[in-house]
């Protein structure tokens, strides 16, 4: 029997007209109802959503509130809500196609090899965009043909965390991974830092279960860009939080860090920020100070159960 899915919608704070076209988007579904129901996870908004919004066309609706703050914190309350054998994973920001849940359905059925799935992701920019699409980190992800693997660190094969399609079993182990290590929950972002990687360590649970990620041609959405999130300062602080959740989570996971870049290592580093453009020479900058107070911490503290953040 196809499996039946859950769609919970994590959210913090949310701009009411995106998030009004995220929830048309899901009432838009072509799977009957009775395929699949639909959370809000209010990652203790203030002030609250219970009340605020309407959940009516969307089977099963309901709103759960998780105080713990993070996207992490949201993700494993999602998980642990989710009665589906499937759980679809959406932003406040993203409009799912009218087909979604139906292909993410039949995708499960004929690859049940993977435990991971993600979609491509088309933009709509609130402004016209100044740089190149690529330029805005997670805001794009097109591809021509399906790309699945079962190598934890093969990076075209893991799914971003919007839109991503989790299998019970793969949820399950993820909310158990975070209960053993409260460290696994400071990952993906909250109101204050533009953390990451939760996306990246569901995928690599899947792996551990022997089951694969991919990233899928027929899933498609729509991914919402607003004029906040174009700004130079927001890519640089983008980056930083990309270089301190890629350095943290490398070492959670696999216990490593960034060796020590030698003279010459240093001299290249320095004329290739050189080359760069004034914007991309900051960026590269900011990222750079996120891994290194990411190694900091981690050789002051050797990380213990501890919030690192």
């Amino acid at each position: 029997m196809s499996p039946k899915i859950s769609v919970c919608l994590a959210t913090y704070n949310p701009r009411q007209d995106y998030l009004a076209k995220t929830l048309e988007g899901a009432r838009k579904q072509t799977l009957p109802h009775d395929m699949w129901e639909f959370l809000l996870i209010d990652n203790n908004s203030q002030p609250p959503l219970e009340g605020t919004i309407s959940l009516s066309g969307l089977p099963q609706g309901r709103i759960v509130v998780e105080k713990e703050p993070g996207l992490s914190h949201a993700r494993r309350r999602a998980f642990q809500e989710a009665k589906g054998d499937l759980v679809v994973n959406l932003d406040d920001d993203a409009i799912l196609d009218p087909d979604y849940l139906e292909t993410a359905r039949k995708l499960a059925d004929t690859h049940p090899f993977l435990g991971v799935m993600g979609p491509q992701i088309r933009p709509i920019f609130e402004e016209p965009p100044q740089w190149p699409v690529e330029d805005y980190y997670g805001a794009s992800r097109i591809v021509d043909e399906d790309t699945w693997s079962n190598d934890r660190e093969h990076i075209p094969s893991t799914p971003w965390g919007v839109g991503s399609v989790d299998r019970t079993t793969v949820a399950d182990a993820y909310v158990k991974k975070i209960s053993e290590d409260s460290r696994w929950g400071q990952l993906g972002r909250t109101a204050e830092k533009l953390l990451s990687c939760e996306d990246i360590e569901i995928a690599m649970t899947a792996c551990d279960l022997g089951l694969g990620k991919g990233v899928m041609r027929e899933l498609r959405l729509t991914h919402l860009i607003p004029a906040r999130r174009m700004t130079e300062d927001f890519l640089c602080r983008n980056a930083y939080g990309n270089g301190y959740s890629f350095t943290i989570h490398n070492w959670l996971r696999f216990g490593r860090l960034p060796p020590k870049p030698s003279l010459l290592g240093r001299i290249n580093r320095s004329y290739r920020l050189f080359r760069m453009s004034r914007r991309s020479r900051k960026q590269e900058s900011a990222r750079g100070k996120g891994i290194q107070e990411a190694i900091d911490f981690i050789r002051s503290k050797k990380p213990s159960k501890q919030r690192f953040i």
